[in-house]
């Protein structure tokens, strides 16, 4: 991923309610958190960061536990970057059930209790588990276009063995 030069912070304003932000110490990082419904903005490697491995596993303090709940819907869609304006788009966290909303150029935005529930999913080993199931897609996938090509690759030759395209066409006769 290309290192982004983190843009200046201004103002900064809950996409849900319309509130500024207020700025909380996390884990030695300065986060905006929303006063009326606790979401709070990561910029980018911010999010990195507190999201790596490295940093959920050696955190004592976290449980590994992660019980997957079904997708909720929202009322509003999408919400807008905090620092540009634009509309964010939401994505399901790794597959695990944690729907976040996402700018590419700036950050993410969680609501209440979900940067708590993305690191149990990986302290919980949730990543290992996903990266399992893509390895074991793509070499499923892998198998069935290998299949398909030895088929190709089959009727080619028979084709070219019999030459039936001369036999179809009627130059035999």
């Amino acid at each position: 991923m290309p290192n982004k030069i983190p843009p200046t912070k201004s103002k900064a304003f809950c996409p849900k309610c319309k509130v500024e932000l207020q700025t909380k110490i996390y884990k030695k990082l300065e986060l905006d958190v929303c006063p009326s419904c606790q979401g709070m903005w990561l910029d980018t490697l911010e999010f990195e960061y507190i999201t790596s491995p490295k940093d959920v596993y050696t955190d004592p303090s976290l449980e590994p536990i992660f019980i997957p709940t079904p997708l909720e819907e929202r009322e509003n869609s999408y919400y807008e970057c905090v620092r540009c304006n634009n509309l964010m788009n939401r994505i399901n966290f790794k597959r695990s059930g944690v729907l976040i909303d996402i700018c590419c150029d700036h950050g993410v935005w969680l609501d209440k209790g979900e940067l708590t529930r993305i690191r149990r999913f990986i302290a919980s080993g949730g990543l290992d588990k996903t990266q399992d199931k893509e390895i074991l897609n793509n070499k499923m996938e892998l198998e069935r276009l290998a299949s398909k090509v030895d088929n190709i690759e089959f009727l080619q030759k028979v084709l070219h063995r019999w030459n039936l395209k001369w036999i179809i066409l009627g130059g035999g006769k």
